[in-house]
């Protein structure tokens, strides 16, 4: 045998375990394809809460960044902006708690407040997040970023 054949003989060497197979029945057919698909889907919600995940911390890095620039910037933010951006997220949070199945009635009485108390919690956010916008924007123009709508779209859809 030539060095070429043991070469062969050990790539593709075979080892054969005698196995008693059981008679296939549809229900242990059932069984396979109930398992199959558990698997399939433990695999695909693994995957997607370590792509959660993956966002939360980049989220949390970019956010970072803007806190860290922001306390360098001083700007006029006109109220108009600002109440803007309050209605937007005062929208959210209703859609929100519809989905859940509650109403802003609903949660003003659970929670004891109005929409006034609301409004004036969501401020602070509404006030970061108009200056973040205008912070990016600013940084857009002095560094001649442009997005393609083609760009746009693939980072959406991400």
């Amino acid at each position: 045998m030539g060095l070429l054949d043991k070469l062969k003989n050990a790539l593709f060497e075979e080892e054969y375990v005698e196995v008693e197979e059981k008679p296939k029945t549809k229900e242990s057919n059932k069984v396979r394809a109930k398992d199959l698909i558990k698997d399939k889907l433990k695999e695909e919600i693994e995957k997607n809460i370590l792509a959660q995940k993956e966002m939360d911390a980049e989220n949390k890095y970019i956010d970072a960044l803007l806190e860290a620039v922001s306390k360098n910037v001083e700007v006029d933010i006109p109220e108009e902006m600002v109440e803007e951006e309050v209605d937007r997220l005062m929208g959210r949070f209703e859609e929100q708690i519809k989905m859940q199945g509650i109403s802003l009635e609903l949660y003003y009485q659970f929670t004891k407040s109005d929409e006034k108390a609301l409004r004036s919690q969501m401020e602070k956010e509404a006030f970061k997040n108009v200056l973040y916008r205008l912070m990016l924007e600013e940084i857009s123009k002095s560094e001649k970023m442009e997005v393609t709508e083609e760009e746009a779209d693939k980072e959406a859809l991400q």
